[in-house]
C-alpha cells in the first residue's frame, strides 16, 4: 500500500489505538492538536487517498471520527466537534467534500 502523511500530531493520540489508521492508504493530514484522545478515537481518518486540513479539539472519544475522509473524501478541518461515540460517523465517505466541521 501507499503511506499516508501526517504534518504534526500535538497532545493527541493518546488512548489504546487512539489515531487507529490516521492518514491510512495514501491519504493525508495537515495537523492533529488536542485531538483523538479515545478508544479508537480518529479511527480510520484519511483513509484511502483521502485528505484532511486539521483536526484539532476534536474526536476525543471512541469512534468519534469514524470514516473521516475514507475513499477520496476531502474535509477541511475538524475543530471543537465529533466529541460523541460515532459522532461524525461517515464524514466524507467515498469521495464527499466537507468544506469545515465546528463546534458540532
Amino acid at each position: 500500500g501507499n503511506h499516508g502523511t501526517i504534518g504534526s500530531i500535538t497532545r493527541s493520540c493518546v488512548d489504546y489505538e487512539a489515531c487507529v489508521w490516521a492518514a491510512g492508504d495514501g491519504g493525508n493530514i495537515a495537523e492533529i492538536v488536542d485531538s483523538c484522545s479515545g478508544v479508537y478515537a480518529c479511527e480510520d481518518a484519511a483513509t484511502e487517498y483521502g485528505s484532511i486540513g486539521f483536526i484539532t479539539g476534536s474526536c476525543d472519544v471512541y469512534k468519534a471520527c469514524s470514516g473521516a475522509a475514507f475513499d477520496y473524501g476531502v474535509l477541511g478541518s475538524i475543530t471543537r466537534s465529533c466529541n460523541g461515540n460515532h459522532s461524525c460517523f461517515d464524514l466524507a465517505h467515498e469521495g464527499g467534500y466537507v468544506t469545515e466541521v465546528v463546534d458540532s
